[in-house]
């Protein structure tokens, strides 16, 4: 049972933190827009 609940919470974990990276970059896009065309770039 707790390997299932980490199994289903992680990708909930994940959504969440990429979520709150697109809410920051809409609150304030000036200063997060270098960094996730760098973070773009080093995934891609």
């Amino acid at each position: 049972m707790l390997w299932r609940t980490d199994e289903g919470v992680c990708p909930y974990f994940v959504v969440l933190h990429s979520t709150e990276q697109i809410t920051s970059l809409l609150v304030n896009p000036s200063t997060r827009q270098l960094e996730v065309i760098i973070i773009l770039n080093y995934e891609l």
